[in-house]
């Protein structure tokens, strides 16, 4: 069978401090036992505007009011937990206060706008955000109730150092070594990433690895491809990723529902993921919940209209960006998965034409559920053997 920002408009040091867990939330008394609280106390935005999201916790039904006509939001009420996305209209320097308040207690959320925000991105600013934590700043709906983060790159291993990293960039893959043709291979290229093969796995091995088999966050190296090996999920975000925060615990698979919600349920979701071209690496661009295209790029929705899977070269040319021009595209909160194929025992096959994600989730007793994209289908509830290799983009909540 087939193998299957938010944008950012403007300054958001703060929003992003607060995205790392660095805001405390706040309250009228500033106790974080208070029956409301948003996540974020302060907001620096720039002149020309923006938006940006908070979460309120609230033990009961809460209405939300501004001092200022410049502030909107989205909802104003709700019966208790929410994100809210809120709007600064461009203009002069000024502060805003939005309370929010559930008839017990107040939290108050302070918006300076001003011109010396410049911790963001806007249309016209093409200064990339650097990930903080290897989180990017996109915000995405995974449930009704959730919103996730991802990762700036693929997961990657070292075994002979027992090292987990994020890859330097979203576009890098090992597939099957740097430079590396194969004619079974249907886009006969190899990975992006120098001095590392899928095919050398092993527990003493050198290079970097990024096809991992179904819940080895505890075995990375296993290669076997009995899927009676594979029964127990370990989470891969359990283990402290060095240049994601370097603690344990901090990262998470999406399951299946989470997926499916992703590229099916959420606002728009069918205009908000694309077939594209990143730094010549075939693959799917995904936008967050609020988001904004920035100047000199395009995007297209959907997959290709090719006759064939495999064949790529049908993608948009509004959705094929520079590195350059990525930079922009993901300083706005846009997120890139590539096709980074799979491994079986230690072949690897179909790097550049296949993409698969796993979910956290099992099918069956052989199966689990995984993200599968070609270049002319995508399915969120796509599931294959556990024992073969593919790819794990993590996340982390807001």
């Amino acid at each position: 069978m087939k193998q299957k920002m938010i944008f950012f408009l403007a300054a958001m040091t703060i929003a992003l401090a607060a995205c790392s867990d660095k805001n405390e939330p706040n309250s009228d008394s500033g106790s974080r036992g208070s029956s409301i609280t948003c996540s974020v106390s302060e907001q620096t935005v720039g002149l020309t505007g923006g938006a940006f999201t908070v979460k309120i916790i609230s033990t009961s039904a809460w209405t939300a009011t501004a001092d200022q006509s410049w502030v909107s939001f989205e909802p104003s009420s709700a019966q208790g937990d929410a994100f809210v996305t809120i709007t600064v209209d461009k203009g002069i320097e000024a502060v805003a206060n939005v309370l929010f308040s559930n008839g017990s207690g107040t939290a108050t959320l302070t918006i300076t706008r001003t011109d010396s925000g410049s911790g963001g991105v806007t249309p016209d600013d093409p200064t990339p955000v650097t990930p903080e934590n290897g989180t990017l700043t996109g915000l995405f709906s995974v449930s009704a109730t959730t919103q996730v983060q991802f990762s700036q790159g693929n997961l990657q291993y070292q075994a002979s150092t027992n090292t987990w990293r994020f890859a330097e960039h979203q576009w890098d893959m090992v597939g099957m070594g740097y430079g590396q043709t194969d004619e079974n291979n249907y886009c006969y290229i190899g990975g992006t990433v120098a001095g590392s093969d899928n095919r050398q796995i092993s527990a003493t091995y050198t290079g970097w690895i990024d096809l991992f088999g179904w819940g080895t966050g505890n075995a990375p190296t296993k290669s076997s491809t009995d899927n009676s090996d594979y029964l127990a999920f370990t989470d891969w975000g359990k283990n402290p990723i060095y240049n994601g925060g370097n603690q344990a615990n901090q990262w998470r698979t999406l399951t299946n529902d989470e997926w499916d919600y992703l590229f099916e349920t959420r606002a728009n979701a069918s205009s908000k993921y694309g077939a594209a071209k990143v730094n010549g690496v075939t693959g799917i661009v995904i936008l967050p919940d609020v988001w904004s295209l920035p100047s000199d790029c395009g995007f297209t929705a959907g997959m290709t209209s090719a006759s064939n899977w495999y064949d790529w070269s049908l993608v948009a040319s509004t959705n094929t960006y520079t590195a350059a021009e990525w930079t922009k595209m993901e300083s706005a909160g846009a997120v890139f998965l590539p096709a980074a194929g799979y491994r079986s025992g230690t072949g690897v096959f179909d790097v550049g034409s296949d993409g698969y994600y796993w979910s956290a989730t099992p099918s069956g007793t052989d199966d689990a559920y995984r993200l599968g994209f070609y270049s002319d289908y995508l399915d969120p509830q796509d599931y294959g053997s556990r024992g073969y290799g593919r790819s794990v983009r993590l996340v982390r909540e807001f």
